[in-house]
């Protein structure tokens, strides 16, 4: 194959899904602002949002606060953890209690940040578990 011919059919590589779930609208907005353009963003603004999301967008990356309406980020985690393709899920969170963090990982979280934290090291999460 000639490398012009190459070169045309060689797509590029799709821009990976995050879901932010936060109940402050806030929050969503200075996520997918932090993680746009190199992510595509989804946002819940619920813990029902967010399972129904995970399964309709099917998103590399769930990024969960603990606290949510109707649904703890737990209760999203155990809600997608054994779907078809399930999302890495990544706490991000007020809620600074090691036990709660340890139960998190245990029961499939990749990982548990406390708020406040900083985009570059969200962005540096993000990148170690899915590129």
């Amino acid at each position: 194959m000639e490398p012009s011919m190459l070169a045309h059919s060689v797509t590029p590589p799709s821009r990976r899904t995050i879901l932010v779930a936060d109940d402050s609208s806030s929050v969503r907005r200075a996520l997918e602002f932090a993680l746009e353009p190199r992510y595509r963003v989804v946002t819940a603004a619920s813990g029902p949002e967010a399972i129904r999301l995970c399964r309709e967008r099917r998103p590399d990356l769930a990024l969960l606060d603990l606290m949510l309406p109707e649904a703890t980020g737990i209760d999203v985690l155990a809600a997608v953890l054994y779907d078809e393709r399930p999302p890495k899920v990544v706490f991000l969170t007020a809620v600074n209690d090691c036990k709660i963090a340890a139960n998190a990982m245990k029961l499939g979280a990749a990982d548990y940040l406390v708020k406040p934290c900083s985009p570059s090291r969200i962005r540096r999460t993000i990148a170690r578990l899915i590129g």
